[in-house]
């Protein structure tokens, strides 16, 4: 049965990426190893969603154009059950 073609190429793999997957084709054999890979690397490339910072960019989309942010952005702390908020220096 012929192998499948892998959902990456070799350019945007990373060194250990490339580390793995030598690694996994000398261990379990060309073909398994890099259907392991190829499962892996899919797996680790999802992105996983913050969801503070998802609920602060809600936030900060309600106010629209109303709101001026610069560019430095600002720094929010969180302390004795406060949150403030500065401008970053």
């Amino acid at each position: 049965m012929p192998a499948r073609k892998p959902s990456f190429t070799m350019k945007e793999l990373t060194k250990g990426n490339q580390r793995k997957l030598k690694a996994l084709q000398n261990g379990l054999g060309d073909d398994i190893g890099l259907e392991a890979f190829d499962k892996w690397y899919k797996r680790t490339q999802a992105t996983p969603v913050d969801k503070n910072a998802q609920a602060l960019i809600d936030a900060v989309e309600k106010l629209g154009p109303k709101i001026k942010i610069p560019r430095q952005g600002y720094v929010l702390k969180r302390w004795k059950g406060r949150v403030t908020i500065n401008p970053a220096s």
